[in-house]
């Protein structure tokens, strides 16, 4: 199955699954997105896993290094940089959890920014490995439908930001 995997800190991770965070921002996107399940990949970045409340800490530190939650996106916004001072904007604002000055920050090159919309969040109790997801195109058989050899199509490495894959 075709899916996209997106990397995120703990602390934004954490947002995301107590269902604070329901604006995910980055530079870009995938060209074909819609309906694709996005898996998130809570980097081991530990500076930002401590700025997660200490009575969740614990809960959370599963999910370290690990793939943790999965969401399906069917809307993308566009997000103007620097960002307008209106109603709707402000709206997005609150939902990405950012600060104007962190958006415009990280979008100072950028008309646009991209805010993927986080709805119909599932956590995963048991978190995956990246090694449970494939190179995206992978298909476990070939066109005389026998099995391939999986073990180079395996993922070894999380994203820097996102990349197209195959569970």
């Amino acid at each position: 199955m075709k899916c996209i995997i997106r990397s995120v800190k703990p602390y934004w991770f954490y947002l995301i699954c107590e269902h604070q965070k329901t604006i995910e921002v980055g530079k870009n996107h995938p060209k074909e997105w819609m309906n694709i399940p996005v898996y998130l990949y809570c980097t081991k970045d530990i500076n930002s896993f401590n700025q997660i409340p200490l009575e969740d800490r614990e809960g959370y530190r599963k999910y370290l290094g690990m793939i943790g939650a999965c969401f399906i996106p069917d809307t993308m916004e566009m997000i103007p940089v620097p960002i307008p001072h209106d109603k709707y904007f402000s709206d997005i604002l609150l939902k990405t959890c950012l600060t104007e000055e962190q958006i415009n920050s990280y979008g100072k090159n950028y008309q646009f920014l991209v805010g993927w919309n986080i709805d119909k969040l599932i956590t995963i109790e048991n978190p995956k490995s990246i090694t449970d997801f494939y190179k995206h195109g992978f298909d476990t058989f070939n066109a005389f439908y026998t099995p391939v050899d999986t073990s180079d199509w395996k993922l070894t490495s999380p994203p820097q930001s996102w990349y197209r894959a195959c569970y």
